[in-house]
């Protein structure tokens, strides 16, 4: 997960579930925020490196629920991510192609989301 899906307490409160987690680092792709938005989302970039969250276990209905919690924004993707114990395949939610002009450049801050924005995510559901 590279944007708000790194904070478990978020995909607890999708899914229902806690999953182990670890860094992952993310080849190729750039993060960014969107537009008007305090989330950001990742797209193809040469060079770009991009740090995030590698959940372990997740099963297809919390795919699903992830899936829907990303909306027709994103696409789900399975590329290959770095850890601290050797490459592997994982999904990452992309931002579609037709959506990419929504992406600012500017780089998300997520400790500036958790401060900001986390705790009335929370409580207000799964719902952006």
């Amino acid at each position: 997960m590279y944007g708000t899906l790194e904070f478990p307490e978020l995909v607890l409160q999708i899914t229902g579930q806690r999953f182990p987690c670890e860094p992952a680092t993310l080849e190729g792709f750039a993060r960014s925020m969107l537009r008007g938005e305090a989330y950001p989302g990742i797209a193809p970039a040469a060079g770009a490196r991009t740090q995030g969250t590698l959940y372990s276990g997740l099963d297809p209905e919390s795919l699903a629920l992830l899936d829907r919690f990303e909306s027709e924004l994103y696409e789900r993707l399975e590329l290959r991510v770095a850890t601290a114990s050797g490459e592997r395949s994982a999904f990452a939610w992309v931002v579609r192609p037709q959506h990419r002009q929504l992406l600012t450049g500017e780089p998300w801050d997520r400790d500036r989301f958790a401060a900001r924005h986390l705790r009335e995510w929370l409580a207000r559901g799964t719902v952006r």
